[in-house]
């Protein structure tokens, strides 16, 4: 439903996408990768924001300079989301559905209030947004972006600074979402992707280094993950000669799980997706992981 096809964006002093190649089809897709990846620029120009310096991008068979058509079938909620504060939740979303161009009245309302049910929002239709949540605000932004009921919904760290139960509300509502439509999830978290997307892509520095399926991505890292039991005292000389993902206070010790090949010491166990990212990351930066 969408392919982007060997996509450069060139700025004046940034190179920001080089040679992006991607097929994304229906359902929670993934965009995985550290702040300044390429992500944002990205998911700007599959919106028709920001079009490629060289390559083609065609979104549901249409290519993205048919800009009018594209604003029909694509929302797209980025990270940072303003409204107008003093305005009631419900207040909100019928401005937004006028902005979509719904002019009749009781459309407007019906619709609004099928999605504050939708994002759970239905008991603070009358409270002003500023008084809600940081979690709230989130998932009010999301029910507007469906006011247009996208083919192709694009969400920008949507889950950046909640808590656990507001970041797993979200994740459950894109998840819901994802069965009829194209959710584009990009991120920095890993955990965020590990429990919600079956596909994914990884970029870093405007490369992709990674595109398909989740699974076996993460058996890229079999037969390379290690944990062992250490003495406090230890850890530090642990962290300097091996690629240490996690430390946990265990009693009297620390269990530590790092990358390696081979190794002499610990217990070698099943990669999680954070421990294949984390493999991959320490490769594309050229250090060496332990054999």
């Amino acid at each position: 439903m969408i392919k982007i096809d060997n996509v450069h964006k060139k700025y004046k002093l940034t190179h920001a996408l080089k040679g992006v190649s991607l097929e994304i089809e229906k359902g929670m897709y993934g965009l995985l990768g550290p702040n300044g990846a390429g992500k944002t620029t990205l998911m700007r120009m599959i919106m028709g924001l920001n079009p490629p310096t060289s390559g083609h991008v065609e979104v549901l068979g249409q290519p993205i300079s048919q800009i009018k058509a594209l604003r029909e079938v694509v929302s797209y909620l980025p990270q940072e989301y303003s409204f107008y504060n003093k305005m009631t939740v419900y207040e909100a979303m019928d401005y937004m559905a006028i902005l979509c161009n719904i002019k009749d009245k009781k459309e407007r309302r019906k619709k609004s209030i099928e999605l504050l049910k939708l994002v759970n929002l239905i008991g603070e239709k009358h409270k002003k947004v500023k008084s809600l949540s940081g979690g709230m605000k989130r998932r009010l932004g999301l029910a507007q972006s469906l006011i247009k009921e996208p083919k192709v919904l694009i969400v920008d760290e949507p889950t950046a600074g909640l808590d656990p139960e507001e970041r797993l509300r979200i994740r459950n509502l894109l998840t819901n979402l994802a069965k009829d439509i194209v959710v584009i999830f990009s991120t920095h978290i890993v955990e965020d992707i590990a429990y919600s997307c079956d596909q994914l892509a990884i970029i870093s520095e405007g490369h992709i280094l990674y595109a398909g399926k989740k699974d076996n991505f993460i058996k890229q890292a079999d037969q390379m993950v290690w944990v062992d039991d250490v003495c406090p005292c230890d850890v530090e000389a642990i962290r300097d000669q091996y690629h240490v993902i996690s430390m946990t206070p265990n009693k009297d010790k620390v269990s530590i799980r790092f990358i390696g090949e081979n190794l002499d010491r610990g217990q070698r166990v099943n990669p999680t997706l954070e421990d294949a990212y984390m493999s991959l990351m320490k490769r594309e930066n050229n250090d060496q992981i332990p054999a």
